[in-house]
């Protein structure tokens, strides 16, 4: 049964063969030109794993920041909202956030006052909100500055932060 098939069997390889050198030639010039591409490829592959392994640590430091920063996602837009604009660097030591803002004015309805307050009872607000402020000066500086520096309550701070005299004219606060 060999004997018999194999003329059938040469016949058809000699028609196949010259496809085959056909396709053997392109497959060797396929391979000719994607060889540095293939090559830089696998590369770029080896230098991404390397940096894959390389960010897995201060990822990890930062899901904790995400997760409260997502948890408080109502207090950072508000943050926002109230910076007329962030700006960031990096140099050798990091990244850098450098603010440029300006406080908004005040607002009764941030501190849980009715908007409509109105003459002395506004002005009691306000002083009440300043005098948070100052009592909170020893465990934190910036807010020895808020009252100073948000519009609006700027003069009820002066007022406040002024020593007074008291009914025996003796001078006090």
């Amino acid at each position: 049964p060999l004997a018999r098939a194999l003329p059938a069997t040469l016949s058809a390889t000699r028609q196949a063969l010259p496809g085959l050198s056909r396709l053997l030639g392109e497959l060797q010039s396929t391979a000719t030109a994607t060889g540095p591409a293939l090559g830089a490829a696998r590369d770029g592959a080896d230098a991404l794993a390397t940096a894959v392994l390389g960010l897995e640590r201060p990822v990890g430091r930062l899901d904790p920041i995400v997760r409260d920063i997502d948890r408080n996602r109502d207090g950072i837009g508000l943050l926002g909202e109230r910076f007329s604009g962030i700006f960031s660097t990096a140099d050798a030591n990091g990244t850098l956030l450098r603010g440029l803002g300006f406080f908004e004015p005040f607002d009764m309805a941030n501190f849980g006052f009715s908007p409509d307050l109105k003459g002395a009872a506004r002005e009691d607000a306000k002083r009440q909100v300043v005098q948070a402020a100052l009592r909170a000066c020893h465990g934190n500086a910036f807010a020895c500055l808020v009252p100073f520096l948000v519009p609006g309550l700027s003069g009820t701070a002066e007022r406040a932060a002024a020593p007074k005299a008291d009914p025996a004219g003796r001078a006090g606060r």
